[in-house]
């Protein structure tokens, strides 16, 4: 069964309107829901992502890299994706997929999450 692409497009718009709109104190003052950080304590590879796409949204660069330093290039690819492009060019969407782009992306994440759980085990 395949899921619809549109639907994940809306998804990602739907995020990125109520990351837009959320004032920056409600996700500060809320309890912890990531089942991995809650089971060990250590950020998982996504945590900090939703408080880096709202600072980033609200055009806090520099808090939005110190929460999660790949947040504002995924609030971008969000976006992008979200608003569809590439969609009319089928080149580009299978270039995107490639392991040219998406091995050095996950190097990339792998890296940020070990340096950030080095970090938190200091």
């Amino acid at each position: 069964m395949r899921s619809d692409p549109v639907s994940f497009r809306c998804l990602a718009g739907l995020a990125i309107l109520v990351l837009s709109l959320t004032p920056a104190g409600v996700l500060d003052r809320g309890p912890v829901i990531c089942p991995f950080r809650r089971l060990t304590g250590l950020p998982c590879p996504t945590c900090g992502l939703t408080r880096s796409w709202r600072a980033a949204l609200h055009g806090r660069f520099r808090e939005s890299v110190a929460l999660h330093p790949l947040g504002p290039l995924t609030v971008v690819g969000a976006a992008a994706f979200a608003a569809g492009i590439g969609e009319s060019n089928p080149g580009l969407t299978r270039r995107l997929q490639s392991w040219t782009v998406l091995g050095p992306l996950a190097a990339a994440w792998v890296s940020v999450w070990l340096i950030r759980l080095r970090a938190a085990t200091r």
